[in-house]
């Protein structure tokens, strides 16, 4: 069966990674944004519930209830059972995912990010969207801190060159065009400021994007210096009139292609990682393909946990 096949290709996968993992860190870069994409999910199915119990979210009517069990991901340091159980059966005590005694880099991050995860979905007044957006971002920024070499790593020589204009500078790349389709897209459909805001999280110079964000794209010319890299570049690039869409597209492309390329390497940490995250990402995306053509859930939401990156390549 489509499941059955997919374990298995992710169980040879995971050993793999155990067995042959040129340092620690590339097992939590590859699985631990696993087990937040499937927090994501069950945070904003329980949000979901709490509405359709009457509390209003997003400040709209209440949801309806839905079945997410479809939407789930690939496991990765935790089951999906397990996340599910924590989150919709006791939300209050869904930190126990990551263990009161746990102290490896996976638990500190799960617990951080469902942590704060909730501090943002009360401050912005019960909305699911603001939950979503700060889980999306949150895991953005782990793989960031966990592809950067630790201080006592042993990393050969050809890595020390690429680092640190390799895989964490193309992570940062990444998460930084992210935060600019968010702020392109968010203030050309209409999400509120307060609510895209915390998909921005630990964003330098929040008051220059608030700026912006309350701007058209052609009034943004001059007020991009506070900004570099991959966001102002696609900034730029909007603000002198190139199609927002396509820009976006040839972003992520570029950077796709970029990981696509380390798999020419020789063996080393950016050739392991872009190998095994080729391989989950083709994973994730035809299982939710799949499911949400086979148990008739609604395109649109499959379509919007899609991955892309290096699928976009």
């Amino acid at each position: 069966s489509l499941e059955a096949g997919i374990a298995a290709e992710l169980h040879q996968l995971t050993e793999l990674i155990d067995r042959y993992a040129p340092e620690d860190r590339l097992r939590d870069l590859l699985l631990v944004p696993l087990d937040l994409y499937n927090i994501k999910v069950a945070l904003r199915a329980w949000a979901r519930q709490r509405g359709a119990l009457g509390v209003a979210t997003d400040g709209r009517a209440a949801d309806s209830p839905v079945d997410a069990d479809d939407l789930y991901g690939l496991p990765g340091t935790r089951s999906i059972e397990r996340i599910r159980a924590a989150v919709l059966g006791e939300a209050d005590n869904v930190v126990s995912l990551a263990g009161a005694g746990d102290r490896d880099a996976a638990s500190r991050a799960l617990a951080d990010a469902i942590e704060r995860s909730l501090h943002v979905y009360s401050a912005a007044g019960a909305s699911g969207q603001a939950l979503e957006l700060a889980l999306d971002r949150l895991s953005r920024l782990f793989r960031v801190a966990a592809a950067r070499p630790t201080p006592n790593a042993s990393v050969d020589s050809e890595d020390a060159e690429a680092e640190p204009d390799g895989v964490a500078a193309a992570l940062q790349a990444e998460a930084d065009v992210a935060a600019a389709e968010l702020v392109v897209r968010g203030s050309a459909g209409g999400l509120r400021w307060d609510i895209a805001r915390w998909g921005l999280l630990d964003m330098p110079n929040m008051a220059e994007l608030e700026d912006l964000y309350a701007s058209e794209p052609q009034e943004w010319a001059g007020r991009l210096g506070p900004f570099s890299g991959e966001m102002r570049r696609v900034l730029g690039a909007i603000a002198e009139g190139e199609n927002a869409a396509a820009t976006l597209h040839a972003a992520q492309h570029r950077l796709g292609a970029t990981m696509v390329s380390w798999l020419l390497r020789p063996p080393c940490f950016s050739f392991a990682y872009a190998y095994a995250r080729k391989k989950l990402d083709d994973l994730a995306n035809l299982r939710l393909l799949c499911l949400t053509r086979l148990r008739g859930v609604d395109q649109d939401q499959g379509a919007q946990r899609i991955r892309f990156g290096m699928a976009a390549a």
